[in-house]
């Protein structure tokens, strides 16, 4: 499996096996793949090829299964990044369900006002135009 792996760096092997990925995060897949590509930069791995197979070799069972058309037929230039734009689409909850979870579900409890706005800013976040 270490066959063929591009990465840059004098102790390249070395640096791969030491890549420890954090478990995959389903209900936030942008940050997970920002705790990879900082591994990967530690790793100083670089080649899209190896970040897919690594990536894909991490990635839990019921993960995999929601992906499987795309594994059947990978890319032929860059499968990483082709890769992780689907797992984001795909896992990512839609602009209008995180306004309708915030709408709905959100009591702010116990918990500071400071944090419960914390807490709104970030499910509506990602891409929305309901935060400025």
């Amino acid at each position: 499996m270490l066959n063929n792996i591009s990465v840059d760096g004098d102790n390249e092997l070395s640096n791969l096996l030491k890549l420890k990925l954090p478990p995959f995060w389903t209900a936030n897949p942008e940050i997970w793949f920002a705790q990879v590509e900082a591994q990967f930069s530690l790793a100083r791995v670089t080649s899209e090829k190896t970040k897919y197979n690594i990536l894909l070799s991490n990635l839990p069972a019921e993960t995999i299964t929601t992906i499987i058309d795309f594994i059947q037929n990978p890319p032929e230039e860059a499968p990483y990044s082709s890769l992780k734009k689907l797992l984001i689409e795909r896992l990512s909850s839609s602009e209008e369900k995180r306004l309708d979870d915030l709408l709905s579900d959100t009591q702010i409890g116990d918990r500071l006002l400071s944090i419960f706005i914390k807490h709104g800013r970030r499910i509506t976040s990602r891409d929305s135009q309901f935060v400025t």
